[in-house]
């Protein structure tokens, strides 16, 4: 242990419908920055996320993970509606010795 601070960040927006175990772990609501829960938008380009082209595209990690799982039937059973009434949003915290 020891050390300086470190830097932790919540891949969770604690919606209380959870879609990991749909989408291979791997959190559309979180991971993509429109938040798209229907697949992609078709603006990504080389696999990076049109809204941050340093964020690679949440839904091409989706599918590939999916697809090297040999479950990419998962992507046909997308969630169409959620109860944003429930949703958490994720935080960022600095753990470490103060000095």
């Amino acid at each position: 242990m020891g050390g300086g601070p470190v830097s932790f960040q919540e891949k969770c927006r604690q919606c209380g419908e959870c879609l990991l175990g749909e989408f291979a772990g791997i959190c559309p609501l979180t991971r993509c920055p429109k938040g798209l829960l229907n697949g992609p938008c078709g603006g990504a380009k080389d696999g990076k996320c049109e809204v941050d082209r340093g964020l690679d595209c949440a839904w091409l990690s989706i599918y590939q993970r999916l697809k090297v799982l040999g479950k990419l039937e998962g992507l046909t059973r997308a969630p169409l509606f959620k109860d944003y009434a429930k949703e958490k949003r994720p935080r960022s915290l600095k753990v470490g010795q103060e000095g």
